[in-house]
């Protein structure tokens, strides 16, 4: 029998988000196929500190993560293209000085600012079922799944990163600062239920087809 090489979404495709879980149905699809001797791969915007480790669990070869610009094959990383340090430097103070929440996805770590810790903060709490009491606690759930606040960012690290992410109910600052991107970057903008505005930038050379082709 013919064997193929699949690839497939997380969010949308492999994840119920309504009822927070991969479906039965789902995992026995990926047993099966890993049975035929089909190679799988995940292939998805989110960064390593978003996949739960249920999924590195599951018959796949490897991920694509940070819509291409990290790969694992099982848990090596074999291609990591982060964003240029001044390039990243020249958005982040723009970001900053106007209050403008985001994640910065890392090859290992994520560190978040303003309305962006403040979305990931109640959601650990409500994913983990604890009531949100303290910003302290919150950040302790966090750093359990390498996320922490901005402030503990470094230079080296800084210089690891592969993806901008932005929660924000600012939106006019927004639009000006998807308006002036890099021409090196490319980004879009979508409304979301916890902040008005969620918004993805990446370098134009990291989409999920170039992942694919490495």
């Amino acid at each position: 029998m013919k064997k193929y090489i699949i690839f497939t979404d997380i969010d949308g495709t492999l994840y119920d988000s309504k009822n927070n879980c991969i479906p039965q149905s789902s995992l026995d699809t990926l047993n099966e196929l890993n049975r035929k001797g089909h190679k799988i791969f995940m292939c998805t915007g989110r960064p390593y500190p978003d996949i739960h480790p249920d999924y590195f669990k599951l018959p796949v070869e490897g991920f694509i993560l940070s819509c291409g610009a990290h790969i694992l094959m099982r848990s090596n990383t074999i291609y990591s293209n982060p964003i240029p340090y001044n390039i990243l430097k020249k958005m982040l103070d723009f970001l900053i000085d106007h209050k403008i929440g985001f994640s910065l996805d890392g090859r290992d770590r994520n560190y978040l600012f303003d309305d962006a810790l403040d979305v990931f903060r109640k959601f650990e709490c409500r994913n983990m079922g604890v009531p949100f009491t303290t910003n302290e606690k919150a950040d302790e759930l966090l750093a359990e799944h390498n996320m922490f606040p901005y402030e503990k960012c470094s230079e080296s690290d800084l210089k690891q990163i592969l993806k901008i992410s932005i929660y924000t109910n600012n939106t006019n600052d927004l639009l000006e600062f998807m308006n002036q991107l890099p021409n090196s970057m490319h980004g879009y903008i979508e409304k979301t239920k916890s902040v008005q505005y969620f918004a993805e930038i990446t370098l134009k050379e990291n989409t999920k087809a170039s992942g694919i082709d490495k």
